[in-house]
C-alpha cells in the first residue's frame, strides 16, 4: 500500500505481533534517521553509557538547508545531553539533531554509519521506504524504556532561549498521551503516539487539518473503534424545540448586587426571564436547550484569574424552573461547562440524572461526551449530535475537551464526524441534526465556522442549528443542507454588549416540525438592558431587520417568511 492519500489509523499493544491489517502494508518514504537516534540515544542513557550532564560544546553553527529547520544552536553554546534529547524530541531539528550525533558518536559520519546497523536490527534501513509493520519494531523498542526515562525526555512544552516553541500539535502538549513522535512523510505528518495507561501505540495520519489528530487520537487509544451510544426518547406531538445559550445568571446577579443594582432575578426570582417565551416550550415538545453554566459546590474556580468569564448556576433553582417550564434536554458541548473544573462537570451531570433531564455533549470520558440524542415519530427517526469547536486555549489551557478517559465536553470535530458517518452509513434514511456551539461573541460568522459546516454535512448533518455569539447569524445552504449559524440567546441574563458591538439584538426559536420536516425559526428580541432579562417575539419591524440578516445568503426559493399564534418565523426544509 503505498498511496499517500490513505488514511491512518492503527492501534496496537506495546507486545503487539499480530499485523493482519492491510495498513500495516502501508509504506513511508520520510527519513526514519532522527527515530533510529532518538532510540540508540534513549539506550546509551539507559545503560549508563552517557550521563544527563554530560556537555557538548557547539564546534559550529549549522547554517539551514531549504526544507530543514533548525532551532538556533550558535557556536561555543553548551548543551547537555539531556537537553539535547528533548530539543531533539520536541522539534528535530537539523542543528539539534546535528549536535547529538557528536555529542554520542564523535562525528555526523560515525552516526550515519551506527544508525545503519541499527536500522537493520529492525529490518529496515535509512534510505525509504519502510513498511508501517517494521517500523513498529522500532517504535516499540522507543516506548519500552521505563516510564520515568521516558517523562524525562518526552517534554510537554519548550522554551529556548526566551522564547516558547509552539509544538507541532496541541496534542503533543497536552497531558492526556505520554508522548508523540513523527516522521515526515512525502506529502503529511505520520504521527506515532503511545499512552502509558494501556500501553498501546499508535499511527495517525489524516487527511484534514480539522484538528483530528487532537481528538480522535486519544479516542482511539482509549476505545478504539467503539461506537457510541444513542439517547432515545419518542416525539408524542412531532415537535422539537432548540433554544441557544441559556443561563439565568447568578454571576452577573452577584457582579450587579456588589454595584447596588437591581436586576430581574433579585427582583422577581427564576420564573421571570422565560414568561414570554414559554409558550413555545410545550409541555410534551421535546424541549432543548444549550445550558452555558454549570452546577458547583465549590466556592472558587481553579480558572479564577485565567478565564474572563466563570459561569456558575444554582442547581436547585434552575432544575426547579427548567422542569416548571418542560424544559427536559440539554446540550452541554460550550466553554463554560468545566468553568469549575472536573468536581463541577462530575456534579452538574449528577444533578441533572436526579433530576431525570436528558443530556448529550458532555460525559465523564470522550465516548460518553459524544453520546447523542435518537427521537423517533411515527415511523421517522432523528439524531442529534453536539459539539463545541476546537479551540487551543480550551484545549490546552483550559483541559475542556473529553480525551480518551479524561471527562470533558464534545468537540464538532474529529470523534464526531466518525460517529456521524458510521450512524449514516447504519441508518441512510435517518437524519442527523447537529447542535453546534461555535463563533466569536458578538460577531459575524467566522471562515472556520464555515469550512466545519461543509465538513459536517459532507458527513451526513441533514441540519445545523449553531449557538455561541450570543447574536443571530444568517442561514446558509451548504451542500444542499440549510446551516443556522447562530441562534443567539434564549434566556441569557448578562447585559450584553448588542450597543457596543453593533450587533443585532435579536435570538431565535428554532421550532422543527417532523410531520413535515420543516424548520421554523421565531426571533425574540434579547437586548436583557432594554426588556429587563425578559425576551419576548419580535414584532413586525424588528422580524424585518432579523429576517432580513438571517435570509442575506439565501435565494428567494430557499425559504418563506409567515406566522402563528407564536409569532412570525422564517421557514426551511430539511
Amino acid at each position: 500500500m503505498t498511496d499517500p492519500l490513505s488514511e491512518i489509523k492503527l492501534l496496537a499493544a506495546l507486545d503487539n505481533t499480530n499485523f493482519d491489517d492491510a495498513v500495516w502494508e502501508f509504506e513511508i518514504d520520510g527519513d526514519i534517521s532522527t527515530l533510529l537516534l532518538i532510540d540508540y540515544a534513549l539506550d546509551q542513557f539507559h545503560q549508563k553509557n552517557i550521563k544527563a550532564g554530560k556537555t557538548y560544546v557547539v564546534s559550529e553553527q549549522k547554517l539551514k538547508q531549504i526544507g530543514e529547520q533548525n532551532l538556533g544552536l550558535e557556536k561555543n553554546e553548551t548543551y547537555t545531553f539531556v537537553e539535547l534529547l528533548q530539543f531533539l524530541i520536541f522539534t528535530q531539528a537539523n542543528d539539534v539533531k546535528h549536535a547529538l550525533s557528536n555529542i554520542l558518536f564523535g562525528s555526523v559520519e560515525q552516526a550515519q554509519l551506527t544508525l545503519s546497523q541499527r536500522a537493520a536490527n529492525y529490518h529496515l534501513t535509512l534510505n525509504p521506504s519502510h513498511q508501517l509493520k517494521k517500523l513498529f519494531l522500532l517504535v516499540q523498542h522507543i516506548y519500552s524504556y521505563p516510564a520515568e526515562l521516558k517523562n524525562l525526555f518526552f517534554i510537554k512544552n519548550l522554551s529556548f532561549k526566551n522564547k516558547a516553541y509552539q509544538p507541532i500539535t496541541p496534542l503533543l502538549a497536552h497531558p492526556v498521551l505520554t508522548s508523540i513522535l513523527y516522521i515526515s512523510h512525502t506529502v503529511r505528518q505520520i504521527y506515532i503516539t503511545y499512552l502509558e495507561d494501556n500501553q498501546s501505540i499508535g499511527f495517525f495520519s489524516f487527511l484534514d487539518d480539522i484538528h483530528r489528530l487532537e481528538h480522535l487520537v486519544p479516542y482511539y487509544h482509549c476505545f478504539k473503534e467503539e461506537h457510541v451510544k444513542a439517547k432515545s426518547c419518542t416525539s408524542q406531538t412531532g415537535i422539537i424545540n432548540i433554544l441557544g445559550d441559556t443561563y439565568f445568571g447568578e454571576m452577573y446577579t452577584e457582579k450587579r448586587k456588589s454595584r447596588g443594582k437591581i436586576d430581574a432575578l433579585q427582583q422577581y426570582g427564576y420564573h421571570y426571564s422565560f414568561e414570554k417565551i414559554q409558550p413555545f416550550l410545550g409541555k410534551n415538545d421535546i424541549n432543548i436547550a444549550n445550558f452555558e453554566a454549570v452546577f458547583s459546590l465549590e466556592s472558587r474556580s481553579p480558572l479564577k484569574d485565567k478565564k474572563p468569564f466563570i459561569l456558575k448556576a444554582d442547581a436547585k433553582k434552575t432544575l426547579e424552573e427548567f422542569k416548571s417550564i418542560h424544559l427536559n434536554y440539554l446540550v452541554l458541548a460550550n466553554n463554560h461547562l468545566k468553568d469549575y473544573g472536573d468536581e463541577g462537570l462530575v456534579y452538574t451531570l449528577q444533578q441533572l440524572e436526579q433530576a431525570n433531564v436528558s443530556y448529550i455533549g458532555a460525559g465523564l470520558n470522550q465516548k460518553d461526551a459524544h453520546n447523542y440524542f435518537e427521537i423517533s415519530f411515527e415511523n421517522k427517526h432523528y439524531a442529534i449530535f453536539n459539539g463545541y469547536w476546537h479551540r487551543d486555549t480550551a484545549y490546552l489551557d483550559y483541559d475542556f475537551y473529553a480525551l480518551g478517559s479524561r471527562r470533558g465536553v464534545a468537540c464538532l470535530n474529529g470523534v464526531l464526524l466518525e460517529q456521524m458517518v458510521r450512524y449514516k452509513q447504519t441508518h441512510p434514511k435517518h437524519k442527523i441534526i447537529v447542535i453546534c456551539h461555535w463563533g466569536i461573541d458578538f460577531k459575524p460568522p467566522t471562515k472556520e465556522q464555515i469550512k466545519l459546516a461543509a465538513i459536517l454535512t459532507q458527513a451526513g448533518a441533514d441540519l445545523i442549528i449553531g449557538h455561541g455569539a450570543h447574536t443571530i447569524q444568517p442561514i446558509q445552504i451548504i451542500n444542499h443542507k440549510p446551516v443556522v449559524l447562530g441562534i443567539g440567546n434564549a434566556v441569557f441574563n448578562s447585559d450584553g454588549e448588542y450597543e457596543q458591538q453593533s450587533a443585532l439584538p435579536f435570538g431565535c426559536i428554532a421550532r422543527l416540525d417532523l410531520a413535515k420536516d420543516l424548520l421554523r425559526l421565531y426571533p425574540i428580541y434579547t437586548n436583557n438592558l432594554k426588556t429587563f432579562w425578559q425576551p419576548y417575539p419580535v414584532d413586525t419591524e424588528d422580524f424585518s431587520k432579523a429576517s432580513t440578516y438571517m435570509t442575506s445568503l439565501l435565494a428567494h426559493e430557499d425559504y418563506t417568511t409567515t406566522q402563528d399564534n407564536l409569532g412570525v418565523y422564517i421557514e426551511i426544509k430539511f
